[in-house]
């Protein structure tokens, strides 16, 4: 009876350091089995980006820049480290971006850093409603099927600033470098594209290096193009041009009257000025500066300028048009520790704190057997 009555004692002594001692066990355990889950899962995030030269991180691979673009919904700004090539294939995947994001070369989107995107069909795909894209400072080369597809819907724009466009192709129907156009016939209008210090060369289609319509608002500001072949700069079906400061050399157009060409309205052509124009070449009709054709009427119009303001094929870079702060890894992109844990407490999976709860249990535990059964 004495020793089932220390026994009792004890057990009550004890009752509070046990009790501080189970949910602990319990939470240990099941940060284990939380983390045997999300292993994988952790393993793809921390492996999507890097820490790139210029201390941003940021993506060298394809793959993980089209995963994240894809997935990540919580990131706006993807930064493509510096000094990255995206060397692409026929079956490389088209990257499809429905949602608003800045995608820059390095964390201050300068052309200088040289990102390149190079091969492949078409580069990047947009779609949906009410979005806006940002490219900053990239090299888009080589695509065989347009590097740009823009079909997001009439509330929409694409940005581009200090981006290069060079030898792509655009199957028929498409312009080279970049397409614009509605998602289908039944869609309202297409969206908004906005071209800033940008440079096409040497891409070739029937379409010309941009191909614009359904009703598409373009501006292009400072930008240079430079031997574009079959179907010359810029063509447009019922959609706005307006040009100010760039400069047009040494393209050509053989399947119509102009190197830019626009059938529509005469008042969607609308010139700011600085606009230069030379060797350029048609080999149908007579104009080969701006043909604008409507129903009723064409009339060709002249560049005004008389020499370009603006000779920088390869375009030079300023700062992005949005500040952001180069990121530091975040919850999505690297496997943080928990908060105000040591690295011994992390291995053991017990805060030091409860190291006396257990040793007041695991002595009771043993007077107990001793008591009870000697």
């Amino acid at each position: 009876m004495k020793r089932l009555s220390i026994l009792i004692i004890s057990l009550a002594l004890n009752v509070p350091a046990m009790a501080k001692l189970y949910p602990v066990m319990r939470s240990s355990a099941d940060k284990v089995i939380k983390k045997t889950e999300g292993d994988s899962k952790y393993q793809s995030r921390f492996l999507s980006v890097v820490e790139c030269s210029d201390g941003s991180y940021g993506y060298d691979s394809w793959d993980a820049l089209s995963n994240d673009l894809t997935n990540n919904h919580a990131k706006s700004t993807f930064i493509i480290c510096p000094e990255s090539t995206f060397a692409l294939n026929d079956d490389a995947s088209t990257i499809t971006i429905s949602r608003s994001v800045d995608i820059r070369c390095g964390a201050d989107g300068k052309s200088e850093n040289s990102c390149k995107v190079t091969g492949g069909t078409t580069h990047f795909l947009i779609t949906g409603e009410s979005i806006n894209v940002f490219f900053q400072g990239i090299l888009l080369e080589h695509a065989s099927s347009s590097s740009i597809l823009a079909m997001a819907m009439d509330s929409s724009s694409a940005n581009f600033r200090y981006c290069q466009f060079h030898y792509n192709k655009g199957n028929p129907g498409n312009g080279a470098a970049v397409e614009v156009r509605a998602q289908s016939e039944s869609s309202s209008a297409a969206m908004t594209v906005n071209f800033d210090h940008c440079s096409f060369t040497f891409n070739i289609s029937t379409k010309g290096a941009v191909s614009i319509s359904d009703g598409v608002v373009s501006t292009f500001s400072f930008c240079s193009f430079h031997g574009n072949l079959e179907g010359g700069a810029i063509q447009s079906h019922d959609s706005e041009i307006n040009l100010a400061n760039t400069c047009f050399e040494e393209n050509f157009n053989t399947v119509g009257q102009g190197i830019i060409s626009l059938v529509g309205s005469s008042q969607l052509f609308r010139s700011s000025g600085n606009n230069f124009g030379q060797n350029n070449d048609i080999s149908i009709g007579q104009c080969a500066d701006v043909y604008l054709a409507s129903e009723s009427d064409t009339l060709c119009k002249s560049f005004d300028e008389i020499t370009c303001l603006n000779r920088v094929f390869y375009a030079p870079s300023a700062q992005p048009t949005q500040r952001v702060e180069a990121p530091s890894p975040t919850e999505n992109d690297t496997n943080q520790q928990p908060d105000n844990q040591s690295k011994d407490e992390q291995t053991s999976g017990l805060p030091s704190s409860t190291e006396h709860s257990f040793s007041v249990f695991l002595r009771t535990a043993i007077s107990c057997w001793f008591l009870f059964f000697i």
